[in-house]
């Protein structure tokens, strides 16, 4: 009779830690804002210190930006996602405001980068993808 009471037992336990394993429990960063960046280009900042470029097509270029509201808030990573072929200039210039940012993901996608496009960020290293064709001048100053 105990070997029963403690089979049935040790059954609801396990029963019991199958939702846990199954369906790790996950914590999604908060959409912050979204907007567009280009006719076919969306921005989305996430709580995370991510900034989302998402899309196909050439960006805007960015001398503009700062009447875009993402600038707020303090991107840290930079993610460029497949489709999209040009980053604008001026996208990140600036003396101070961009200095939030440290890593860029760049597309294999993209052919070209505007002039000063990231000028005035954190950035220490940047791997850049083949697909590239040209470089405008200031890029990275």
């Amino acid at each position: 009779m105990k070997k029963r009471i403690l089979s049935f037992l040790l059954a609801l336990v396990l029963i019991a830690t199958i939702p846990v394993i199954v369906s790790p429990i996950t914590h999604a960063a908060e959409v912050l804002e979204t907007g567009k960046a280009g006719p076919n280009i969306t921005w989305t900042t996430y709580s995370d210190g991510r900034l989302v470029f998402s899309g196909w097509g050439k960006m805007e270029d960015g001398k503009h930006w700062l009447v875009k509201n993402w600038y707020r808030h303090d991107p840290v990573h930079v993610i460029f996602e497949e489709g999209i072929t040009y980053i604008g200039a001026y996208s990140f210039y600036s003396d101070a405001v961009f200095d939030s940012v440290k890593t860029i993901t760049i597309p294999t996608t993209l052919t070209s980068i505007g002039e000063y496009a990231f000028c005035g960020t954190a950035l220490t290293s940047v791997a850049l993808p083949e697909s590239i064709t040209q470089l405008a001048n200031g890029v990275f100053y």
